[in-house]
């Protein structure tokens, strides 16, 4: 009922913002201007008409005008006032209006390096003294969006005279050594105007600048938000970062843009079906992927049995995953990957919405300021409606089931002064499914984190976040004789502060300490009153304390050489209060062989275990566009994810690293060439690495997982190797955008023990329940017109391992019983299927405050029914399980 009320009131809010909806009536002026400058001019309007007009000052320095207007619109106005001297006016919005050159402006500042800027009266004088020549001070500051205020993560800041050039950090700041005296400074970023602004720098100071969206024609599309040259130039590899709107420019799995999806369709990123939950990266399991949500982290990455994740689109800022080649010393604590999904800070300057309807799900979200310019807030809702497709298929069982889910986000960014900001982030959300009226399934993430940004100075940065996570699940049977619940969850709370220090403009130090206490609930299994042959079972909490400091340095060698060196240090405290299993040694691990039990009182030290993690990156520059990297990274992993079905499930279990379970331990190695043609617009890039882990869990045959209290018992203890070539080649510009990629790679176990009848595939390597060698990806957007884009998908990829019965016997009169093959030794099916969707957009006419697109998707265009897994009956004839054919969707999406 709740979810239900939820999409009531969302659908009842959309309703309302579209009835008020109305087109924008273009301003009209009446004026009369004599011998004025043109500055003076517009400064004039935007007071009078209360509007926003930018434009580069150098463009209309020293023009004098005469002009009049009477009952005229607004924008007719300013181009003819400034049409004679090759300028013309856009408006981006009713209240924001943006002055850009024509092909006939002469005066311009094209941004090239050995392009000569007209000089100007006006000079931005920056720190104080007179300026010492040939001195070097450090020029600081913020880049911000000029239409909501939000800082803009990777602009460009350079210096044209003395060619030395930086990028904004994660939070829109920079800083420049650059030596003391005149001269022009280029602010820019993909997708926005370039801002020149003339300074004399004296000693240190700072400048904040904002950039507004440029105009892009239909020929300079692009689908990137970094430097041109950021692939080949920075330190960065086996590192994946997606923007939202590249991820929405992706084909939409009903109708909704989704962060998951659009990481799988990247090299080295798999799943191993068609609604599966989570993602494997390069060798390794679901589990082994640590994910965060602005700082918090997240144990359950879907909604909806993997057909949606966990993040709302129109909330996240950007996407980064780091597939253990170039992992900085600051993340830890997984062996395979970091996802680090960055949510917007929300408008500075005025209340904005945008939401979207879809056959399954519905959305909105709302941002604006709480105080102009220093305070904003961003607010937003998911909610799903899919019984109705349930209720109409054939199958009894499932016209009898139901599926649901919500989440929710809030988050408060406020500027205290110009170097102190703290931003609230709260999330929310909760998973149901009922199977044919009977057992009832609900799953659920509680996260709230605070982060505190402070500026000592120029070259020295802290970031400061706390935060607090709760993930439960629960399962319950209210039908028939045996009526139970089943609870679990994991608490977590966590601090970490980091401490960026810039030396001598080519060292950039990170270090810091970071905390995180968990305590494990595996289950409380309660039979409800009467029920018959259920035993009630409580599974003892576990708590541990994982903690860690690291420091690394970025070093710019030189213009062709950078080096990345760090070293993470981490420590795992398994406390009490809990008791402990002893086992006979000599015997295989069983209930059986237990001896003895150690009890630990609350807070004792139960077991621990340390480690250092080095890590190392190297990047040499062949030519202005080529580059070779080396990388190696260890990481160490203290909470397993234990399960033996072929994709996670809600009620898998965590294990922690305790008495008789040691931390995983991987060790990866890389070597890759980057190089980009036709100015950049073109990239490519051939990665190999190779993988090798140690202690990773693995299950015995015959494996209780769920509410065992002797989980040590059923789990075996061994080695993996993983090795893979990645290749992509990405078009960034022009009408056809996209990407090809192809990976090949192999990844095996081996799980051996002291004992022969507990060794699996007698001690032999065996393929993951992940492995699938092949997987190629095609990805393609066409810009039919400046409204209408038609995007598609194209991904095959290897069966993934299964094990099969190879033959049957019979013991008498008893029935047919099957003999199964060596694990893992044969596989399904190939995967491969195409996604193709058309994006049809309304109102998107600058001037306009609604805009909105239609989207209309085919998923499996051709319908072909990949198998997620095959199966067995009594027979051991075998049967495919299919999740779904071709499914058409169609979704609005509107913003005003």
């Amino acid at each position: 009922m709740t979810h239900r009320l939820l999409v009531f009131l969302m659908v009842l809010m959309l309703v309302s913002t579209l009835a008020s909806a109305q087109r924008v009536t273009p301003i009209k002026i009446t004026e009369s201007f004599a011998q004025q400058p043109i500055e003076r001019v517009l400064s004039s309007i935007e007071s009078k008409y209360n509007v926003r007009v930018f434009y580069n000052p150098d463009w209309v320095r020293g023009i004098i005008i005469s002009e009049q207007a009477n009952d005229e619109s607004l924008t007719d106005f300013l181009n003819k006032l400034l049409g004679n001297v090759g300028l013309k006016v856009e408006a981006y919005d009713a209240a924001n209006l943006v002055v850009l050159p024509t092909e006939n402006f002469n005066r311009n500042v094209r941004g090239a390096d050995d392009t000569a800027v007209e000089a100007t009266e006006t000079v931005l004088e920056i720190g104080s003294g007179t300026g010492v020549a040939g001195r070097v001070a450090t020029l600081s500051g913020y880049v911000k969006d000029g239409r909501n205020g939000e800082t803009i993560i990777g602009a460009s800041i350079y210096s044209l005279e003395n060619e030395k050039g930086t990028v904004t950090n994660g939070q829109g700041f920079f800083n420049l050594e650059i030596p003391t005296g005149r001269q022009r400074i280029r602010f820019s970023f993909i997708g926005f105007e370039d801002e020149v602004r003339e300074i004399n720098l004296r000693s240190d100071g700072a400048i904040n600048v904002e950039l507004f969206e440029g105009v892009v024609s239909l020929e300079s599309v692009t689908v990137t938000g970094e430097a041109p040259d950021e692939n080949v130039r920075s330190l960065d590899m086996g590192v994946e970062k997606l923007t939202i709107n590249t991820i929405k420019k992706l084909p939409r799995l009903l109708g909704e843009a989704d962060v998951v999806k659009s990481l799988v369709l990247l090299p080295g990123i798999t799943t191993v079906g068609e609604g599966a939950a989570g993602y494997n990266v390069r060798g390794g399991s679901v589990g082994e992927n640590l994910i965060l949500q602005d700082g918090a982290e997240v144990f359950n990455s879907s909604h909806l049995f993997g057909f949606f994740s966990a993040f709302n689109p129109d909330l996240v800022r950007g996407v980064s995953l780091y597939k253990g080649g170039s992992v900085p010393a600051d993340l830890g604590g997984r062996l395979s990957s970091i996802l680090d999904v960055q949510l917007r800070e929300g408008n500075y300057k005025k209340i904005e919405g945008n939401g979207g309807i879809g056959l399954l799900t519905s959305r909105l979200a709302l941002e604006g300021p709480i105080v102009t310019d220093k305070t904003s807030f961003l607010v937003g809702g998911r909610a799903s409606y899919s019984d109705w497709i349930l209720n109409r298929v054939d199958d009894v069982d499932l016209r009898q089931s139901s599926a649901s889910f919500y989440d929710a986000n809030i988050k408060i960014s406020h500027e205290i002064n110009p170097n102190n900001k703290i931003f609230l982030t709260g999330y929310s959300s909760q998973d149901r499914f009922s199977l044919a009226s009977d057992t009832t399934f609900n799953y659920g993430t509680d996260l709230a984190s605070l982060k505190w940004n402070h500026l000592f100075s120029p070259q020295v940065f802290l970031s400061t976040t706390a935060t607090i996570g709760n993930y439960s699940y629960d399962v319950t049977d209210e039908e028939g004789l045996n009526q139970f619940e089943l609870n679990s969850k994991i608490d977590y709370r966590s601090l970490e502060s980091s401490l960026e220090v810039d030396i001598l403009d080519s060292h950039k130090l990170t270090m810091g300490v970071k905390a995180t206490l968990y305590e494990n609930y595996q289950g409380d299994f309660v039979p409800a009153e009467g029920s018959f042959n259920l035993t009630q079972v409580n599974i003892p909490k576990e708590k541990a304390i994982e903690s860690a400091a690291y420091i690394s340095d970025e070093w710019d060698v030189s213009d062709n050489v950078s080096l990345s060196l760090g070293v993470r240090y981490s420590d795992w405290r398994n406390i009490g209060a809990r008791d402990v299993f002893l086992y006979q040694q000599g015997v295989p691990m069983t209930t059986g062989s237990i001896i003895d039990t150690l009890s630990f009182e609350h807070g004792e030290e139960i077991q621990s275990y340390a480690g250092l993690e080095p890590r190392a990156s190297l990047r040499l520059s062949m030519d202005a566009s080529t580059s070779v990297k080396v990388s190696y990274n260890r990481m160490r992993q203290y909470m397993h994810l234990v399960s033996n079905t072929v994709a996670v499930t809600p009620i898998d279990v965590w294990q922690m690293s305790n008495y008789h379970i040691r931390p995983a331990v991987s060790d990866q190695y890389s070597i890759g060439l980057f190089k980009n043609f036709s100015d950049n617009t073109i990239e490519t890039s051939l990665e190999y690495y190779h993988k090798d882990t140690r202690d990773v869990l693995d299950f015995k045959g015959g494996a209780k997982l769920l509410l065992n209290e002797t989980l040590e018992t059923d789990l075996l203890q061994g080695v993996g190797r993983a090795w893979g070539i990645e290749f992509l080649i990405k078009k960034k510009e022009g009408v056809l955008t996209g990407w090809l990629s192809y990976t090949y790679s192999r990844t095996k176990l081996r799980a051996i023990s002291e004992f022969p009848n507990e060794t699996v595939n007698q001690g032999e390597f065996y393929a993951a329940n992940y492995d699938k060698p092949h997987d190629l990806t095609i990805v393609a957007e066409y810009r039919l017109g400046k409204r209408v884009t038609l995007n598609g998908n194209f991904t095959y990829s290897t069966g993934r391992p299964i094990t099969a019965p190879t033959s049957s016997y019979s013991i008498g009169q008893l029935r047919s019983l099957a003999d199964y093959s060596r694990r893992n030794q044969f596989r399904i099916p190939d995967f491969h299927r195409l996604d193709i969707s058309l994006t049809v957009g309304r109102g998107f006419k600058k001037a306009r405050k609604y805009k909105s697109e239609w989207n209309f998707a085919i998923y499996n265009v051709y319908g072909r029914r990949n198998a997620y897994s095959i199966f067995f009956d009594e027979s051991s004839n075998a049967n495919k399980l299919s999740i779904l054919g071709m499914f058409p969707s169609i979704s609005y999406n509107f913003n005003f």
